[in-house]
């Protein structure tokens, strides 16, 4: 963070951090100034971004819909299917997810 204080990746990945260890605040904080300063990244990392902004914003709807976007626009990547999973969104779309009538049951 001493190199560049404004860097928006380092502020999000700091937001993370903040997050885990139970700081809600700080971790707010921290993603609302990634967010703020992520206009000039790529797409894909503004809505990553966005999604960890409005997940510590404690916006889950918002946080989903930047997450979908996500997979939908970057669909090699699972990390973004699993970030819906991992925030208790049902994922259809994957194999033997919540939905799938092939999954076991037993």
């Amino acid at each position: 963070m001493t190199a560049d204080p404004d860097y928006p990746l380092a502020r999000s990945a700091l937001a993370a951090v903040w997050s885990g260890l139970g700081y809600d605040d700080r971790a707010r904080e921290e993603a609302k100034h990634a967010f703020d300063l992520s206009t000039k990244l790529s797409r894909e990392q503004r809505f990553a971004i966005e999604g960890r902004y409005w997940e510590d914003a404690k916006e889950w709807g918002r946080a989903e819909e930047s997450y979908r976007r996500l997979w939908n626009l970057f669909p090699d990547n699972p990390d973004y299917a699993l970030s819906l999973a991992a925030r208790g969104d049902l994922v259809p779309e994957l194999p033997h997810g919540p939905n799938d009538s092939t999954r076991e049951t037993s």
